[in-house]
């Protein structure tokens, strides 16, 4: 991360990865201030696509699990997530400058 993008704003989770879901729609949505995200599949594979179409099990990027991924937060805004198998969770941190 570079030297503005520092200050901690925020830690989501996605647990239903069954479907594709928008990394936005994590709870709280994203925070305002967010330059960067740290994405972390948590148990299983997930599959992204950060180009406004939906991937599917077996297409799009995959985030391997227990790798840590760093992001803008303007390929999270278009991102779309779904787990390659059962049971997929996400973690998400998102760091940049904190606001009033």
């Amino acid at each position: 991360m570079n030297e503005r993008s520092r200050d901690a704003l925020g830690y989501g989770q996605l647990t239903s990865l069954a479907a594709a879901v928008a990394v936005s729609t994590v709870t709280g949505g994203i925070p305002k201030g967010t330059e960067t995200v740290l994405l972390q599949a948590e148990t299983q594979d997930v599959r992204y696509r950060d180009d406004g179409t939906v991937p599917t099990a077996s297409v799009g990027r995959i985030l391997a699990a227990k790798t840590l991924y760093e992001f803008t937060v303007a390929q999270i805004a278009r991102m779309n997530v779904i787990e390659a198998a059962a049971s997929g969770k996400l973690n998400i941190s998102f760091y940049g400058v904190k606001t009033a």
